[in-house]
């Protein structure tokens, strides 16, 4: 057993075309290219970056499915031909057949998994880029953005939203599948039973306008639950932080019932996408029963003969397109409709204003006569404000001059603009008009304590060299020795955001 715990070097590391900072590169650069368009597509810049590896995978389901799949029912065609003696079938060529059948379903298992391992991985790629963008982006957000979405928001994002890349790249093939099969089959069942296969490929294609509307409202309930459940998020995060106020007034069942009339929207739209899934899955299990079923009334009613190779090829041919008709091919068109509305959440959120990072740069440094540094701040009649649709600025001609050893306490009520005056300071709101210039570095505490899931140390150093002299003083001038001795394993404690230690 191990006593010093786990750490980074411990962890398996991936390949390095699966690093997330090597694969989010292309990405973001594809997606910069993008927003310079009127009207920039997040989806666009993911297939400009990853279109082309899906070409060979394609080619391969293509390949099982079209020829692989369908030669099946022709071999087991020959096998029937050989046994029923309809035709002159010798047992060499029914042994051949039989065999291919088996070569077949060899074949298939051996291209198919690695093939689907491939576009899994893909997926992957797909989710771990779009999640390290949006990382990346939220580092960038200005203060404006940040009262615009929540962390719940973010979260829900990263977690839901882009888990429609795993599923979705595992059924994109079938858009292409589809038809292609479709076509060869419809041939190969009008040389079995003439004309009348039209019959059961008219009701097969009846089902294709339906799976569009249903494709419809699988991307209108998914847009709606998402919505609803950062909704939800939203609420518990306020809840969460204000915990202690709700409980010094009592107001627990009040905000109970918020949260529970937020869960019952969402678990109703749940609902009404399970319903459509039951809906999906009845018409896949009940469709090739009615078109086998009509196609072969038709054939005997009009006075044909119904031979046994016939029926077995018919029936083999349309469970195969069955699988991709009425559920591969409608669950692409679902995860599609799907992915648009994520792929439109995540454009929004990727669209937000972000930090004016070539404002936030220090003046030339002044130096005195000993050549040490002179600290000082100097701010001249600055104007901002926080949302550009705001009629009147939060602060207007703003001037102050600081130098070293100077204090300066600002007083106000709440809402006079204490808290941006001290974020146009940061650079965090941006200054509409006038200057602000500083000598030095600035350093902020900020109101609101926190601190990181790690070791109180960690939390110290937050990130920094551990310099043990330097470490000390910190701790010494801190006045946290007395704390650090009290606690059981002494700076190397565990602690966490909002108590969770």
């Amino acid at each position: 057993m191990r006593k010093d715990g786990l750490d980074v070097d411990d962890l398996f590391r991936c390949s390095r075309h699966d690093e997330s900072q090597r694969i989010v590169q292309k990405l973001e650069k594809h997606w910069n290219n993008e927003r310079k368009k009127k009207s920039p597509k997040f989806w666009r810049a993911l297939f400009m970056t990853y279109g082309k590896y899906y070409i060979l995978p394609l080619s391969i389901f293509i390949f099982e499915e079209c020829v692989i799949r369908i030669g099946q029912p022709l071999l087991l065609g020959f096998v029937i031909d050989y046994f029923s003696k309809t035709e002159n079938r010798t047992y060499e060529q029914a042994c051949l057949a039989a065999g291919g059948v088996c070569f077949c379903s060899a074949l298939f298992v051996s291209l198919h998994h690695p093939t689907l391992v491939l576009v899994m991985q893909m997926g992957m790629r797909l989710r771990a880029s779009s999640c390290t963008l949006m990382y990346k982006k939220s580092l960038k957000l200005s203060r404006a953005s940040l009262g615009k979405t929540t962390v719940g928001q973010i979260v829900n994002l990263m977690s839901n939203d882009v888990n429609r890349f795993d599923e979705f790249s595992i059924f994109v093939s079938y858009f292409f599948i589809a038809p292609i099969q479709t076509a060869i089959t419809v041939y190969i069942m009008y040389t079995e039973l003439s004309y009348y296969c039209f019959v059961g490929v008219a009701l097969l294609l009846l089902f294709i306008p339906f799976q569009a509307f249903m494709g419809k409202l699988f991307s209108k309930v998914r847009l709606m639950t998402a919505q609803l459940t950062d909704s939800r998020l939203r609420l518990m995060n306020e809840i969460i932080s204000g915990m202690r106020v709700i409980k010094m007034y009592a107001w627990e069942q009040s905000f109970a019932e918020l949260v529970d009339t937020a869960r019952k929207s969402e678990v109703h739209r749940i609902r009404r996408a399970c319903f459509l899934k039951a809906i999906n899955l009845s018409v896949f299990f009940v469709a090739s029963r009615i078109i086998l079923f009509a196609c072969f009334i038709t054939y005997v009613l009009t006075g044909n003969l119904l031979t046994a190779k016939a029926v077995f090829v018919t029936m083999a041919l349309f469970n195969t397109l069955r699988i991709t008709m009425t559920w591969l091919f409608p669950q692409a068109i679902a995860l599609g409709a799907e992915l648009l509305v994520s792929c439109g959440r995540i454009q929004t959120f990727l669209e937000l204003e972000e930090m004016d990072l070539k404002a936030i740069n220090a003046t030339n440094v002044r130096l005195n006569t000993s050549g040490k540094q002179t600290p000082e701040l100097s701010i001249n009649n600055i104007s901002a404000k926080w949302s550009e649709d705001s009629p009147y600025p939060t602060l207007q001609n703003i001037s102050v001059h600081l130098r070293s050893g100077d204090l300066l306490a600002v007083i106000g009520p709440v809402g006079a603009g204490k808290s941006s005056f001290l974020m146009t300071i940061l650079k965090e709101l941006p200054a509409l008009e006038g200057t602000i210039q500083t000598v030095g570095t600035i350093s902020y505490a900020s109101q609101e304590p926190w601190s990181f899931n790690n070791s109180v140390r960690n939390n110290i150093l937050f990130g920094s060299e551990y310099d043990e002299h330097r470490y000390r003083q910190v701790v010494h001038v801190c006045a946290l020795e007395r704390d650090l001795q009290i606690f059981p394993f002494g700076d190397k404690t565990l602690v966490g955001e909002k108590g969770v230690s």
